[in-house]
C-alpha cells in the first residue's frame, strides 16, 4: 500500500509540475513553489518511511516463542515452537 501511495504521489508531482503556489513557512508567506514540488516532498517522506519499514522487517522475523507464559517451553508439547513458527510463516508469507 505504501509503494502504491508513493507511486501515486510521484505521478501527481509530475502532473502538477506547472501549478505555481505560494510557499509557507512559520505561518508566513515564503518563496513560490509548484504544487508538483510539494507532492514530491510528500513522496520523499513516504519513500523514507518505506525504507524504515523494510529495514525493520528482518528484526520482526525473529520469534521469541517458548510456548509458555515465561518462555521456557517447559510445559509445551515437544516441537511446538517449530510447528508454530512454520504455521506463522505460512500464514504471513515471511520466512521465520
Amino acid at each position: 500500500a505504501l509503494r502504491l501511495l508513493h507511486s501515486q504521489l510521484q505521478a501527481k508531482s509530475k502532473e502538477y509540475s506547472n501549478i505555481v503556489k505560494i510557499g509557507r513557512t512559520h505561518w508566513m508567506d515564503a518563496t513560490p513553489l509548484t504544487l508538483g514540488q510539494e507532492f514530491s516532498g510528500y513522496a520523499s517522506q513516504i519513500e523514507h518511511g518505506i525504507r524504515a519499514v523494510d529495514n525493520t522487517l528482518s528484526h520482526l522475523l525473529e520469534l521469541a516463542l517458548g510456548g509458555t507464559a515465561v518462555g521456557t517451553g517447559i510445559n509445551a508439547p515437544k516441537g511446538f515452537d517449530v510447528a508454530a513458527a512454520k504455521e506463522i510463516a505460512q500464514l504471513t508469507g515471511y520466512p521465520l
